[in-house]
């Protein structure tokens, strides 16, 4: 039994590398599947681009001497194309400066100042605006070198003391640098919480590569998420959302929206699932959901949520996903005018900058990528299309 399970295995084998062209690599190996122990379902949910890569790379793979290279290979080429990034430049009229002197003049707001929201300033705007600080290149930073280290509100020891950043923390993100009356450098640094100034004779000068290129996701497609990964990985346990990606994902379909910019936004407006406009309110006899909290206004949050959720008959949790879906896509993603398909261009319009802005923090943007990248982080397979700007 043994010698004719290891002569059925070389036969799968010996189909394999007499393979020659990318149909026929797809035969063997669809063909041999289960002698091979190869998981067809994953190929089968990948695009036609991305099968048609994958056949070509184990076409040049070739040729294989046994059942468990055939199987290594196979598995390395299946993750190699799950996990496609597209990158995709956009070019603007204007230079850096131009959409600076544009947000300015809309009293630009931030937190990394300390004490609350106070009106960002020039340096820092530009910093949040340049999209090169975000890609994944490397960035100017330092490491705090002897510590506790003073962070200062301004470079000189005559400023406000913003925090301490103790020894060996880092690296920071280097924005500016300036010498004070006394011949010292110093280095306005980006810790992610807090913004200053931090003497350069207590740093380590390095690099740090940009983070954030999730900002620049193009939410105007979908990325062919499996569903019954998205229930196990990221919807399970998250209360009346629990089991819901398929209707995400037909919202997705449906209103050419990323899938997983969905999930996360109504994970956020819904409290993972668990509020009150999520898990159904009765409005006028009928019972309501709400997943994305539209049309809930500050002054009466859960009425005017279930009022809406009511006019656009969202009865069922599904309705309320695939409905809100097409709300949002048309305020921004594919808003007639604005068209801003990207949490870049939410923020800043770049096309018509200071116009249609879904906020006033600088940061905005920067601080919604972890929630989507933590969510794409649990995942196996799918298709990331950034859209990045470039000014002159």
């Amino acid at each position: 039994a043994v010698s004719t399970a290891l002569s059925k295995q070389q036969a799968a084998v010996e189909a394999v590398n007499k393979a020659g062209t990318a149909a026929a690599m797809q035969t063997a190996l669809s063909s041999h599947a289960q002698l091979l122990e190869l998981d067809w379902n994953r190929f089968t949910k990948l695009t036609p681009d991305q099968q048609s890569t994958m056949l070509e790379i184990m076409l040049n793979g070739k040729p294989y001497d046994s059942a468990d290279k055939v199987t290594t290979a196979y598995i390395s080429a299946l993750q190699s194309v799950e996990l496609t990034h597209i990158i995709t430049y956009v070019d603007y009229d204007h230079n850096l400066s131009y959409y600076v002197d544009k947000q300015m003049s809309k009293n630009p707001q931030t937190d990394l100042y300390g004490g609350g929201w106070k009106t960002a300033d020039r340096n820092l705007v530009e910093w949040f605006i340049n999209a090169a600080n975000f890609v994944n290149e490397m960035r100017p930073a330092a490491i705090i070198k002897s510590g506790p280290a003073r962070m200062r509100t301004g470079p000189g020891t005559e400023h406000d003391v913003v925090c301490l950043l103790d020894e060996g923390s880092g690296p920071y993100f280097r924005i500016n640098e300036a010498v004070d009356s006394a011949g010292y450098t110093w280095y306005r640094l980006l810790t992610g919480s807090r913004v200053g100034w931090v003497r350069g004779d207590l740093l380590t000068l390095t690099e740090k590569k940009g983070e954030g290129i999730f900002q620049f996701l193009l939410l105007s497609e979908t990325t062919h998420v499996d569903p019954s990964e998205v229930n196990e990985k990221i919807l399970k346990g998250k209360g009346i959302l629990e089991g819901k990606a398929e209707a995400f994902i037909t919202g997705a379909e449906t209103y050419n929206i990323n899938e997983i910019f969905l999930i996360s936004l109504a994970l956020h407006e819904t409290g993972n699932g668990k509020s009150t406009l999520a898990t159904g309110v009765n409005f006028k006899g009928k019972t309501v959901y709400n997943m994305y909290g539209i049309g809930a206004i500050d002054a009466d949050p859960i009425n005017k949520g279930a009022e809406y959720a009511y006019n656009q008959g969202w009865f069922t949790p599904e309705a309320a996903i695939i409905g809100g879906a097409k709300f949002v896509g048309e305020s921004y993603i594919h808003h007639s005018t604005y068209r801003q398909n990207t949490l870049y261009k939410m923020r800043w319009n770049p096309d018509r900058p200071g116009q249609h802005q879904y906020a006033t923090d600088i940061g905005w943007a920067a601080k919604q990528v972890s929630g989507i990248k933590k969510l794409y982080d649990l995942m196996t397979s799918y298709v990331l299309h950034f859209e990045i700007p470039r000014f002159k």
